[in-house]
């Protein structure tokens, strides 16, 4: 399949006008350009090159006046008719661009079409400059299959477990109530009859299968009938353990130059101690007798901790080899983890990057060494940049938000240069240093502000600038462009559309005076079909999980 394409900034195309008579194309003629005279139009695309049957192709686009050579103004008024090849002679759309030469193009796409189209988008000014623009669109598959299983390698005769979603790409809406059938095959030979399931309300399918007597490759196909999957799981046999081992470090975390002792417990496959196990680990001084097990099946380990630790710290493991005469031999490791500070954090800023002269928020996560979160602990974060020490308490999970307007500039610091500050974070006089990220160049700011609504924040020098936003959504094929707002020069609160839901990217652009749109700033939010709660109850065949729809797993 062809490569998506995708025009989710401005895509401006330099396609050659349509000449008015034959003529035009024989010879070459020059004059001179009067000084405003409009000579052309140029068009931008904000919009997916890829269409899918029975959907709809959105683009917004942003028309512009060619005055002179090379100058670019909006054109408003202008009329757009647009056409496929699909359907020859035949308008598809007509609309008109509005006053900032805006306009949003909305072309329904056959539900029979199986094959690419052309797209042709005429554009005719109130001041008789027409033009023509061209667009190659390649047609993605309406209906999405996926197919997974529990696991990748199953012993013969055990059990697969197989999942799989059925959506329609049209409409981004799962196919509910839809026949589907599982079939299972080693070499292209069934292995067993077919398997009837139904998608439930989220579009889910699931069943489980035996997996194969013998070792080989099991094939499990789903088929309905709008797409297909398959998915693929090795059958191999496992080899049973010789013993039963067990080894325990005798901390979670060790500090530099701490002894280590880790419990080594050795039993037979029926639970019996094993006496005279004898233990090997590298490292050993071969001058010492390796030691063994006693009558309770245990012995002990020196566990060999380094003195001086680079990095603040370090997860490391031994492997302890354990050989009984006559039995067999096992290994094991010992994971641990060396740390020479009490505590770890990491730090982030929203959106991505601070912004000079607008408020900045800093999320910070302070755990143990041993990765518990560090509950209701006082922090201070000292950043210059933000207007120096602030203050915040950590909730149960360990994170907390502090928030300051973020300095236009700043001495350089331990970070260097104007697209990174400092930040230090002090608990328990112990103190880590952080470089967020700055954006100089980013012109506002654009965040969530609960369920459907957004707020933007301008900086000084697009104050009394309007501000566009577009909303794009993840699809199967990437990031489409679902609806656009034009925000007031006195407003910063809008709502995001109905109909948008899962992960949206809200891009914020403020207009300038001669109605170019230029870099501002962006930011990601997810937004639910439906509120709910998650229920899981305990069953013989595991668990039911409920959230609206039920499935077992």
């Amino acid at each position: 399949m062809k490569a998506v394409k995708h025009a989710l900034t401005a895509l401006l195309l330099l396609l050659s006008a349509s000449a008015s008579s034959s003529d035009a194309h024989a010879q070459e003629t020059r004059r001179r350009v009067p000084r405003g005279e409009v000579t052309g139009l140029e068009m931008g695309i904000d919009g997916s090159l890829e269409a899918i049957p029975g959907g709809t192709l959105r683009w917004f686009v942003d028309l512009y006046e060619v005055v002179g050579r090379r100058d670019l103004r909006p054109a408003p008024n202008v009329a757009l008719t647009v056409t496929g090849s699909f359907a020859p002679g035949e308008p598809l759309l007509e609309i008109r661009t509005d006053a900032q030469g805006r306009a949003r193009l909305e072309v329904p796409i056959p539900v029979d079409r199986d094959e690419g189209f052309r797209l042709l988008v005429r554009a005719e000014s109130p001041r008789r400059v027409e033009r023509t623009f061209s667009v190659d669109i390649t047609l993605g598959a309406r209906w999405e299959m996926r197919l997974s299983t529990d696991r990748q390698r199953a012993v013969p005769g055990g059990e697969v477990f197989a999942l799989g979603r059925l959506v329609d790409r049209a409409t981004a809406r799962p196919i509910a109530g839809e026949e589907v059938t599982l079939t299972f095959t080693q070499s292209g030979a069934p292995t067993r009859s077919p398997a009837e399931v139904t998608t439930d309300a989220a579009g889910m399918f699931w069943a489980r299968a035996p997996a194969l007597d013998e070792p080989g490759a099991l094939s499990l196909h789903a088929r309905s009938r709008f797409a297909g999957a398959s998915a693929q799981v090795t059958v191999a046999p496992e080899t049973p353990p010789t013993l039963w081992v067990e080894a325990r470090p005798d901390r979670r975390v060790y500090a530099p130059g701490d002894a280590g002792r880790v419990r080594v417990t050795v039993r037979a496959l029926d639970g019996r101690p094993i006496e005279g196990a004898e233990l090997e680990w590298p490292g050993r001084d071969p001058e010492v007798t390796p030691p063994r097990t006693g009558p309770d099946g245990v012995a002990t380990v020196p566990l060999a901790i380094p003195t001086v630790l680079e990095r603040a710290w370090v997860d490391r493991s031994l492997r302890v080899d354990v050989a009984v005469v006559g039995v067999g031999t096992e290994s094991i490791a010992v994971p641990h983890r060396v740390a020479r500070v009490p505590w770890i954090a990491e730090a982030t800023a929203e959106g991505g990057a601070l912004i000079p002269e607008i408020d900045g928020a800093v999320f910070v996560r302070v755990v143990g060494p041993d990765g518990r979160p560090r509950a209701n602990e006082a922090i201070t974060l000292q950043a210059p940049r933000l207007g120096g020490a602030l203050q915040a308490t950590t909730d149960d999970d360990g994170v907390a938000r502090v928030s300051a307007p973020v300095a236009p500039s700043t001495r350089p610091d331990g970070c260097g240069g104007p697209t990174f500050t400092e930040a230090i974070l002090q608990l328990d006089g112990h103190s880590q240093s952080f470089c967020l990220p700055v954006d100089p160049d980013a012109t506002l700011a654009v965040r969530g502000d609960g369920d459907g609504a957004f707020v933007v924040t301008r900086r000084s020098g697009v104050a009394r600038a309007p501000v566009e936003v577009t909303a794009l959504v993840r699809s199967a094929g990437g990031w489409v462009p679902l609806s656009r707002t034009l925000l007031a020069p006195d407003v910063s609160r809008g709502e995001l559309a109905a109909d948008a839901h899962g992960e949206i990217w809200l891009r914020a652009r403020p207009v300038l005076a001669e109605g170019r749109a230029v870099r501002g700033g962006g930011v990601l939010v997810y937004r639910a079909r439906e509120g709910g709660a998650l229920t899981v109850e305990a069953g013989e065949s595991g668990a039911r999980v409920d959230g609206g729809g039920s499935a077992f797993v």
